[in-house]
């Protein structure tokens, strides 16, 4: 399932600095819904995360959680 894939890009991907500069946004599977408009944001539009480009997502990881977000963010 798409939300499982995203779930892993986010937990391998994000949630290591997140842990530690921004514990309040720690992605969980039970929170990642509500945040997409936010996650979306900050990757695709404002181009801020990852910070730094501590960490690369690949053009694959790019498409999953695009196609995701998008998701949410039209049933949300």
């Amino acid at each position: 399932q798409l939300k499982e894939e995203v779930y892993t890009i986010l937990d391998m991907k994000c949630n290591g600095c997140h842990r530690q500069q921004n514990p309040f946004m720690v992605f969980k599977e039970k929170n990642m819904d509500k945040r997409a408009a936010k996650i979306y944001q900050a990757v695709f539009l404002d181009r801020r995360m990852p910070k730094d480009n501590a960490t690369t997502l690949s053009s694959e990881e790019y498409g999953k959680l695009k196609r995701w977000l998008l998701t949410q963010i039209k049933t949300n």
